[in-house]
């Protein structure tokens, strides 16, 4: 299955997904091209997991976590451990297709000076039945450094869809606990817009299984204040720690967290910014490939604005 020096390292991380851990597992065992390694990070899971993780242990290297750590912690520990020249991530409960190393393997000799490549997926539901259209429309491809210093990275991807460079991450990782808590795909995304180059890959060469408990498909109630509130402080804090984090690693990128896109617009719903500025934002963004996303993401915020202002002005006049 490997050598010494793999082309890839796959790293599967879980926690208490054992009803879909088999699936995962078998999709990369599953795959036409053989020059990778297999590492399986288990973070403390409490359900049946490890002793499904035993049947694997002579094609793959198993990592169990004394502790809960979160996918942070989980992503830590597989890469410390890898070999490959590119890490693939891959959620427990997603799927990779036949192909998809294979195909990796041949966009990277055609673009090798990527940092990052990231490539379409197919949204399927818990019993495997696709349903809509793969995302994103487009992958971009690009240095986005300038763009991600003012509003933030402009590629939204999911961890299933994600190849690094292993010389990029020896840059970033090990991950600290807090930005990589929930989201470390995220903060993967953010360094790389800010330190590398990326690649997109139009085809959808994994199957992504909403089931309701995905970390992603969580939507709190729109207009809810607190909820709008809360999310603004977390991205402010965020994009503080990305700086500091950032200062202490000797690079002079930095992200100017007051523009970022997504926190501009929260902070418009709840403090009533300028709608004309987020607009600005919005249509200069590289995240919505056509005027008609745009337009949709601006209507359903300014949305958001009317529902939830009122009631923040109210419970701000009650000492809330």
């Amino acid at each position: 299955m490997t050598s010494n020096t793999p082309l890839f390292s796959v790293i599967i991380d879980n926690y208490n997904y054992s009803r879909f851990l088999r699936e995962a597992i078998q999709s990369v065992l599953d795959q036409t091209f053989s020059d990778y390694e297999l590492i399986i990070i288990d973070d403390h899971s409490t359900d049946h997991s490890v002793e499904l993780l035993a049947q694997y242990r002579d094609r793959a290297l198993i990592i169990e976590l004394d502790d809960n750590g979160g996918q942070a912690a989980a992503f830590n520990a597989g890469v410390a451990q890898s070999r490959g020249q590119f890490i693939c991530f891959l959620d427990s409960d997603d799927i990779f297709i036949p192909c998809k190393l294979e195909r990796l393997a041949q966009i990277i000799k055609e673009n090798p000076n990527a940092d990052m490549y990231h490539h379409q997926l197919q949204f399927i539901t818990q019993d495997l039945v696709p349903y809509r259209k793969p995302y994103p429309q487009k992958p971009l491809s690009g240095d986005f450094s300038s763009f991600a210093q003012k509003y933030g990275k402009p590629i939204v991807a999911y961890t299933s869809a994600l190849c690094f460079k292993k010389e990029f991450l020896d840059k970033v990782f090990p991950l600290e606990p807090y930005l990589g808590r929930l989201a470390p795909d995220s903060t993967l995304i953010l360094f790389v817009h800010l330190l590398g180059i990326v690649h997109g890959i139009p085809e959808a060469l994994c199957l992504y299984r909403f089931h309701g408990n995905n970390a992603s498909s969580y939507n709190a109630k729109e207009g809810d204040p607190i909820v709008l509130k809360q999310k603004m402080y977390q991205i402010e804090k965020y994009y503080i720690q990305i700086n500091e984090f950032l200062r202490r690693k000797g690079y002079d990128y930095q992200v100017n967290c007051n523009d970022y896109l997504i926190y501009q617009g929260f902070d418009m719903i709840v403090n009533k910014k300028s709608i004309l500025n987020f607009i600005k934002s919005c249509i200069l963004s590289p995240i919505f490939p056509t005027f008609a996303s745009k337009a949709r993401h601006i209507k359903k915020l300014i949305k958001w604005r009317l529902k939830a202002y009122p009631m923040l002005y109210t419970q701000k006049n009650k000492g809330a």
